[in-house]
């Protein structure tokens, strides 16, 4: 009965955690619901063709960024901050995913002193 129980305490525990989860990704989106989609091309050629940063290099970390804050890479801008735009809902900072954006940051970073 106690095993019962807890399997259904733990169940009700998992699917409020999953509304909640949802709910505050379509608070996240929802900053970014009036912004066109523009494709990576269009996204390297607007911001960042004059720069000397390849190409590759710029689809790359606008893809990181995406995944990191899930957010979709064709909705992210230059301009964006990541403690405004970017960044985690309030009360969810715990699981605001830039801890992705860090470790691939460290590795580039690392990548280059080798």
């Amino acid at each position: 009965m106690r095993i019962l129980l807890f399997g259904i305490i733990m169940l009700v525990f998992v699917v409020l955690l999953l509304i909640a989860e949802r709910s505050m990704m379509r608070k996240k989106r929802r900053r970014f619901q009036d912004r066109a989609d523009i494709t990576e091309y269009e996204f390297y050629r607007t911001y960042y063709k004059d720069t000397g940063i390849s190409k590759e290099t710029v689809c790359e970390v606008l893809c990181v960024v995406g995944s990191g804050t899930e957010i979709p890479a064709t909705r992210i801008r230059p301009s964006d901050r990541f403690d405004k735009e970017l960044a985690a809902v309030r009360g969810w900072e715990w699981d605001d995913g830039l801890v992705e954006v860090e470790w691939y940051l460290r590795d580039k970073k690392k990548n280059v002193r080798e």
